[in-house]
């Protein structure tokens, strides 16, 4: 895909990545559970699993035209966190692309609040999970099904 020079335009981390959504399918309809190692790949970044104690993730930009990014994700966490680890990156290669970025587990700065939050909002997009729930209204369910469909914990 086309370098998203937009996205350091965006203060709020949602709204990025609403924006990134409907860059990313276009006219086409979303598919859940929306796959971020997938849009990794499709960015051109290279994701490997690693074996780490005390990160979550790691983003390291291309050093040249002719470089690829990499991002490391940590296989010792549940699947679920390495989706979310991988939107997580995905933001950083959009916003920090510059700069390498270690991304420790329980780190809360506000780098680290952003990516987290446009993390959230690109694996459960705001109006899927209000249709959702609109749709198991009556269920005792609802948060477990909607976890299941979109594969987040």
């Amino acid at each position: 895909m086309q370098e998203w020079t937009e996205a350091k335009q965006y203060t709020d981390p949602e709204k990025m990545a609403v924006a990134y959504l409907v860059k990313y399918y276009g006219n086409q309809k979303i598919e859940y559970p929306i796959n971020p190692f997938k849009m990794l790949k499709d960015e051109g970044i290279l994701f490997s699993l690693m074996d780490f104690k005390k990160l979550e993730g790691v983003y390291v930009p291309a050093s040249s035209l002719e470089d690829v990014p990499l991002v490391g994700i940590n296989v010792n966490r549940p699947i679920t966190r390495q989706r979310f680890s991988a939107a997580h990156e995905l933001c950083h290669h959009f916003r920090d692309s510059d700069k390498q970025i270690s991304c420790p587990i329980g780190a809360k700065n506000s780098v680290e609040r952003f990516a987290e939050n446009f993390a959230v909002a690109l694996l459960m997009p705001i109006n899927e999970l209000r249709a959702q729930v609109n749709k198991r209204k009556n269920s005792n369910r609802t948060i477990r099904g909607l976890c299941t469909r979109i594969r987040t914990s």
